[in-house]
């Protein structure tokens, strides 16, 4: 009897602890669930630190990208203060030579304290020079001015020295090389006509008269530079249409205010504003545009 009821107590304990065991035990259900959202949660958690990874690349990138953005704003506030100084220099010497050439244009011809003395040597030898091409030049004695005809010179809308033409400017450059003009400076001006730069590709090289008018008075300069005249005895003017010898309404005004003038001026004076060299009086006021273009 003792013996099968220790029997029973044993069974009756076995069945305790099995009803405990499956008492705080889960279901299958609820464990793959559980573990579909750990699964879910860790692959968010992989996403969330990709974008992070690729948020923070592209936050380096951005930084990179504005740190050369100022380097390239700080160099061209260099280059723009560069610019602006060397336009300010150009700027400057320009109105040294509209001084001098507004002045020289100021000047009574028949005040003899304005007229450039030029030495008789000098003087018979340019006035044999314009009598050698009187179709080309033009020379007046009192005030130490000649005058080349741009025609002759260059070809409508060009800045290029005719071959034909050459041989007269490197003739000439060879009087200012000469010891009787040892002592003066030349200022050499352009002028054109009204006729508007119209072809494209003039246009492309000269955007207005005043260009042209400038190129083409460089253009002298550098022949008679090649001639050994020194670059330091020279500078070079522009006035396009703006300083007319007479109308252009006709063909043959507009050939006499297509020219190159060049002005004999005492040494050292070129862009100094001292100069006692004269040009003729005011001229009239330049027609209207030609509608002909260059």
């Amino acid at each position: 009897m003792k013996r099968n009821m220790g029997k029973v107590l044993l069974t009756s304990g076995l069945m305790g602890a099995w009803v405990i065991l499956v008492g705080g035990c889960v279901s299958q259900q609820k464990y793959d669930e559980l573990t579909r959202t750990h699964r879910i949660c860790n692959d968010e958690r992989v996403r969330l630190g990709s974008d992070l990874a690729n948020a923070l690349a592209d936050k380096q990138k951005l930084q990179s990208d504005l740190e050369e953005a100022n380097r390239n704003l700080a160099g061209k506030d260099a280059m723009i203060a560069a610019l602006q100084g060397s336009s300010d220099s150009s700027g400057d010497a320009l109105r040294q030579l509209t001084k001098l050439y507004d002045e020289l244009a100021k000047r009574n011809p028949t005040d003899p304290i304005q007229i450039v003395q030029l030495p008789p040597e000098l003087d018979k030898a340019l006035k044999e020079f314009a009598a050698k091409y009187p179709e080309a030049v033009q020379y007046d004695s009192a005030r130490g001015v000649l005058k080349f005809m741009s025609d002759v010179l260059f070809d409508l809308g060009s800045d290029e020295v005719k071959a034909t033409a050459k041989s007269s400017l490197n003739e000439f450059a060879g009087i200012i090389n000469s010891p009787a003009a040892a002592d003066f400076d030349l200022v050499i001006v352009g002028h054109t006509d009204t006729k508007r730069i119209g072809k494209p590709e003039t246009r492309a090289k000269h955007p207005t008269n005043w260009h042209l008018s400038v190129h083409r008075a460089i253009a002298v300069m550098n022949v008679f530079h090649g001639d050994a005249v020194s670059e330091n005895r020279m500078g070079v003017m522009g006035y396009g249409e703006f300083r007319p010898l007479t109308g252009n309404d006709t063909a043959e005004g507009q050939s006499k205010n297509r020219r190159v003038e060049i002005f004999l001026t005492p040494k050292h004076t070129v862009g100094t504003v001292k100069s006692k060299a004269a040009m003729p009086a005011e001229a009239p006021a330049p027609a209207p545009p030609e509608e002909k273009e260059k």
